[in-house]
C-alpha cells in the first residue's frame, strides 16, 4: 500500500504590508530627549525633556539648553520648511549657582563671550517683526536689546577680547542664493551699545570669522558706484569671472604700488 503523493505547492503571494499586518510599517515617533543635571554632593537631579544640545559657559557657571526644533504639522507648506522658514528654538538659560532658569524663545544663534559674563543671542522667529539682536548679562540676568529689525540675523561673532561683536542683517532676495545682507558692529559694549555698519573689506577692527567678507563686500561696493545693481542673477560663471576680475585689480594695485 502506497502513500498519496504530496500536493503541490501553491504559488508564492507576497506578504502584504497593510495598515496593522505583520510586516506594516510603523509611524516613526519622535522620542524625548531627556537631558539630567546630577548634584553628586547630595544626589539631587534635575531634568530637561526634548533637548537638542548642552553647552556650558566658559567659567562653568551657566548652562545653556537648547530645545530641538518642533515637527512641521501635517500638511506644512513650503514656505514653513524651505530654506527661507524661522530657524528660532527655545532655549533654557539655567544658572548652576542659584539653581534658577532663564527661557528665552525663538532663539536663532547665540555665543558667550571670552569671559563667559555675557551671552549674546539672535531672534529668528515665523513672526520677524521681533527679530533682533539682544544681550543677556549673566552675571545681572538683565536682557538688552542692542538691534532690532523684521530682517533675519546670521554669523554672529564676538571680538578676541570678548568686549565687542558683529552680526550680518539682511533679507532674502528672489532667485538669490545670498540675503542681502548689512554688517552691523559693536565696537565696545562697555562703552557704547549704538551700531555702526562696517564695510568687510575695510575694517581691521572687524573679528576674524567676518573678514572672509571682504571680496564680496568689495565688489558690491563698486556695483553700487558704477550704478548697477546690487544684486544679479544667480549665475555662477558671471559671478566668478567678476571676483576674478576684482582679484586681478586689487593685485595690479599692489604691483603699482609696490613700484
Amino acid at each position: 500500500m502506497t502513500a498519496p503523493p504530496a500536493p503541490a505547492p501553491g504559488p508564492l503571494r507576497p506578504r502584504r504590508r497593510g495598515a496593522g499586518g505583520r510586516g506594516a510599517r510603523r509611524p516613526r515617533r519622535r522620542c524625548p530627549k531627556r537631558w539630567e543635571l546630577r548634584e553628586l554632593a547630595t544626589g539631587t537631579v534635575r531634568f530637561w525633556q526634548d533637548v537638542q544640545s548642552v553647552t556650558f559657559s566658559p567659567t562653568s557657571t551657566h548652562l545653556v539648553l537648547r530645545r530641538r526644533p518642533p515637527t512641521p504639522a501635517a500638511g506644512a507648506g513650503a514656505a514653513a520648511t524651505g530654506a527661507n522658514a524661522a530657524r528660532g528654538v527655545d532655549v533654557i538659560v539655567h544658572d548652576l549657582a542659584s539653581g534658577r532658569s532663564q527661557f528665552l524663545g525663538s532663539v536663532g544663534e547665540l555665543a558667550y563671550n571670552k569671559g563667559g559674563t555675557m551671552l549674546a543671542y539672535t531672534v529668528d522667529a515665523a513672526v520677524r517683526d521681533g527679530n533682533g539682536l539682544f544681550l543677556l548679562d549673566l552675571a545681572a540676568n538683565r536682557i538688552d536689546p542692542l538691534d532690532n529689525d523684521s530682517l533675519r540675523y546670521s554669523r554672529l561673532t564676538w571680538n578676541d577680547a570678548g568686549t565687542g561683536l558683529a552680526v550680518l542683517k539682511g533679507r532674502e532676495v528672489e532667485k538669490m542664493r545670498e540675503r542681502n545682507n548689512r554688517l552691523i558692529v559693536f565696537g565696545n559694549l562697555a562703552a557704547n551699545r549704538t551700531a555702526r555698519r562696517a564695510r568687510p573689506g575695510h575694517d581691521r577692527r572687524l573679528p576674524e570669522g567676518l573678514r572672509g567678507l571682504g571680496a564680496r563686500g568689495a565688489l558690491l561696493e563698486r556695483r553700487r558706484a558704477a550704478g548697477l545693481p546690487r544684486h544679479h542673477a544667480a549665475d555662477g560663471r558671471t559671478r566668478h569671472r567678476e571676483e576674478e576680475e576684482h582679484r586681478l585689480d586689487r593685485r595690479r594695485r599692489r604691483l603699482a604700488h609696490a613700484g
